[in-house]
């Protein structure tokens, strides 16, 4: 007899859309005091951890997302915050209906999975410029975006790299309209990440004690940093983000160290204490072109902000791999 019960994740999530179909019903919630601030983004992977901290402190959050998003991530802050899906409202209608002090925007699309072209355009460089310009309409006093370390020369997802770093060149044009932070992220990694990207991938591969993983040289140096300190960084300037020196700062974020790929999936081997899978690197072609150093100037960044990351890379690691060999 098959069991009726229904398992934890589905009943938290339809929770959560009840939840928003009263608000939609009857447009009342109590929200926390403090700045508000909207996001976007925070269905995915670093919006969702940002999230977390802002209702932590207290914030007033309001977020935008697509009726298709999988609210998983989000589901236990249902009560706490405002959502808007953008697909089947007017974008100033979020503007209209709540006192906006600052947007964070850090939803993107890599262009994976087979995403049109356009999908990508619409969604690096159309959508936030359609949200800054509401911004501006609206009298919001800061934005916040989240821009890539890549150039569209060094990738092979130059659609993303090119619409991200042209909509950073849109944002500091309108500055003098209203106050822009542009973070340039390094490799971020941490809980709750897509098994599409590098590092998610291999440690999935790792605990499952696969037979082989395929690689590429791993010659590449990465700046690799934990999610809990690229919040940090955002924490730190929404909260002190009328005291920049300027209309438009643009602030590397990273711990100003380079790791290789390879040793990187040798410490995650380690970590996972794995010696059965056979790590065959050279085994992929790499992209040509692709770039081989990356790091944060973080002398740049201390100018700007009193932040600093205090996890080291083995550190951040274990505390990742233990996540998702509790969520295996």
């Amino acid at each position: 007899e098959k069991s009726t019960k229904i398992p934890k994740i589905q009943r938290k999530t339809e929770a959560f859309s009840a939840s928003f179909k009263q608000f939609d019903l009857f447009n009342i919630r109590i929200m926390p005091k403090g700045k508000s601030i909207l996001l976007t983004g925070a269905t995915g992977f670093l919006g969702h951890h940002l999230l977390e901290a802002l209702v932590k402190k207290s914030y007033s959050v309001v977020i935008l997302k697509r009726s298709t998003s999988n609210p998983e991530r989000i589901v236990d802050f249902a009560e706490k915050i405002k959502t808007y899906d953008v697909d089947k409202c007017d974008l100033t209608t979020p503007f209209k209906e709540n006192q906006i002090d600052l947007v964070c925007h850090t939803s993107t699309n890599y262009g994976r999975h087979l995403n049109l072209d356009f999908d990508v355009i619409q969604s690096n460089l159309i959508f936030p410029l359609q949200l800054l310009e509401m911004s501006i309409e609206h009298g919001v006093g800061s934005f916040i975006n989240t821009d890539t370390f890549y150039k569209p020369d060094q990738t092979k997802l130059k659609l993303y790299a090119l619409s991200k770093n042209q909509f950073a060149n849109l944002l500091e044009t309108f500055s003098p309209k209203i106050k822009s932070v542009n973070f340039e992220l390094e490799h971020v990694y941490g809980e709750n990440d897509s098994n599409a990207k590098l590092i998610p991938f291999v440690i999935n591969t790792l605990l499952n004690n696969n037979q082989q993983l395929s690689l590429g040289s791993g010659k590449q140096q990465r700046d690799f940093i934990y999610v809990e300190d690229v919040v940090s960084a955002y924490l730190e300037v929404i909260a002190n983000i009328e005291s920049l020196p300027s209309q438009f700062v643009s602030i590397p974020i990273g711990t100003g160290k380079m790791t290789s790929v390879k040793e990187l999936v040798l410490m995650l081997r380690d970590i996972c204490k794995n010696s059965a899978t056979v790590l065959d690197f050279d085994a992929i072609t790499e992209f040509e072109g692709e770039l081989e150093m990356s790091k944060a100037d973080l002398e740049s960044t201390q100018r700007i902000l009193n932040w600093s990351p205090r996890f080291s890379l083995s550190d951040g690691l274990e505390k990742t791999v233990n996540w998702f060999r509790k969520h295996k």
